[in-house]
């Protein structure tokens, strides 16, 4: 059964480093990586929210949640961490999962 997996967290470098802890821990694809500034991140020692949403087999969902979450537990609060896993979800939001604020650009990506 397919899963999907959403993580927020707070900072740049921290939700890469939470991505390559899960994309390590367990067989999942990041499918869309969301950055935000909040009306009041001035007020914020981050001011930048990320949101990684990640799709797998629903035990390697977990798996990589966990892996994320106790990695950005090392940068972040954990009242500054949301993690959450549908199973089976419904058809209907794959071209949600995909909406993303990042512009890609594969032509300068190394193999």
């Amino acid at each position: 059964m397919r899963a999907l997996g959403i993580l927020e967290l707070c900072g740049y470098s921290t939700a890469l480093l939470a991505m390559d802890s899960m994309c390590k821990a367990a067989d999942i694809r990041v499918v869309a990586i969301d950055f935000n500034k909040p009306a009041a991140a001035d007020l914020d020692k981050i001011p930048l929210l990320a949101q990684i949403k990640f799709v797998g087999r629903v035990d390697d969902v977990k798996a990589a949640l966990e892996a994320g979450i106790s990695k950005a537990e090392n940068y972040n609060s954990s009242e500054e961490i949301l993690g959450r896993v549908i199973p089976n979800y419904d058809e209907g939001l794959t071209g949600l999962i995909k909406i993303s604020n990042i512009k890609k650009d594969n032509r300068n990506l190394r193999r």
